[in-house]
């Protein structure tokens, strides 16, 4: 009982954009007070509270500088440089041949995946003829060193 309203707690706190302190706090004084009711002295509860409190501090500690550091990236414009110079090591004609030849191995080795993934949308099992006259076609649209040339 204490965790689901604890869990809806949480969920109110995210819908009405308070922030997740004031939720948490909630959630200790509700487990707090069902503790009080269940008869456990409140020196025994601070006594178990406060060891976990300190335990739990050095995570957030962590937490607190990777925001910080990830923070301090995207402000000095680290992540738009990663992510153009990522993007810059991309040679589009490879990666569409990685990507065809996946295809193809998807096509003829769907038997290999785990069971259900033949019926999934993406990886659509048709007949043998239909892939057949599919390839054909494909073929003559493109070929292979079609891709490699500028």
């Amino acid at each position: 009982m204490e965790a689901l309203i604890f869990i809806s707690l949480l969920v109110a706190g995210a819908l009405l954009g308070l922030p997740m302190l004031y939720a948490v706090l909630a959630g200790l004084a509700v487990f707090f007070v069902f503790g009080l009711r269940r008869g456990i002295p409140a020196n025994k509860l601070f006594g178990v509270m406060i060891p976990g409190f300190k335990k739990s501090l050095k995570i957030v500690s962590v937490i607190l500088l990777l925001g910080a550091m990830s923070a301090a990236w995207r402000a000095s414009g680290l992540m738009a440089l990663l992510v153009v110079g990522g993007l810059s090591l991309i040679y589009a004609p490879l990666f569409f041949a990685f990507y065809l030849s996946f295809k193809r191995w998807i096509r003829f080795h769907h038997r290999l995946l785990p069971r259900g993934c033949e019926r999934d949308g993406h990886f659509a099992v048709h007949s043998r003829e239909r892939w057949q006259r599919r390839d054909a076609a494909h073929d003559r649209r493109y070929s292979f060193g079609d891709l490699f040339r500028r």
